[in-house]
């Protein structure tokens, strides 16, 4: 399944939350096109074996694990299944995350609502880096990548409780120095920022973009 690079990401090993759909599918898909092998998780079972046998009848290498990001044992055993499947852990994609059920003015957000998604798209996000970190490190390094929103860093109309909540992720959307860094990180809300739309595979191309081995400075 591998491209013609000559698999850039053979013999590594990512880790993807909330694949069974959208962004999340297309980097799971993109990652074992470029050789490595890829866990994936979701709340979703169905879906998520879903996207593992389309990377499976790619040729590819896929684990399934049914998950919630917002429980720490759920969080630990996905991420055990991942070792214990692949022997190690190199790049990890948080990209899960929910959008407000009843989008509402601050004076009327349900306090439920937003216990809800600060939950999912703010905890799990901690939760996955805080267990992700040590995995990665012991390979002696790699990457993460966390998706987020552009209704973080500029001023448009969004329910309060995903716009702020976005504006919180960002603090973590750069690499940490251990696992380096790439100038690409805001690109995409660069691109947002400017008004211009872009396709899926933008996105894609972004994420792997992030991911791939960079060529050492002489």
């Amino acid at each position: 399944m591998a491209t013609k690079d000559k698999a850039s990401f053979a013999g590594k090993v990512a880790f993807v939350t909330g694949a069974a759909n959208g962004i999340g599918r297309a980097a799971a898909l993109a990652f074992a096109r470029e050789g490595a092998s890829v866990a994936l998780a979701d709340v979703s079972e169905r879906g998520n074996q879903e996207t593992a046998r389309m990377i499976e009848d790619r040729g590819g290498r896929a684990l399934a694990v049914k998950g919630d990001v917002t429980r720490v044992e759920d969080v630990k055993a996905a991420l055990a299944r991942t070792v214990e499947r692949f022997g190690r852990l190199d790049f990890a994609f948080n990209n899960a995350g929910i959008e407000p059920s009843k989008p509402a003015p601050t004076a009327e957000y349900q306090e439920a609502e937003w216990d809800r998604i600060i939950d999912v798209n703010l905890r799990g996000v901690f939760l996955c880096m805080k267990h992700e970190i040590p995995l990665i490190l012991d390979q002696g390094g790699g990457a993460i990548v966390n998706t987020s929103s552009g209704a973080g860093i500029i001023g448009i109309s969004y329910p309060s409780g995903g716009a702020r909540l976005r504006r919180a992720e960002h603090p973590h959307q750069r690499r940490l120095s251990r696992l380096h860094r790439h100038p690409d990180d805001e690109s995409l809300h660069r691109r947002h920022a400017r008004g211009r739309s872009f396709r899926a595979t933008s996105i894609l191309e972004w994420t792997t973009g992030l991911l791939r081995p960079r060529r050492p400075r002489r």
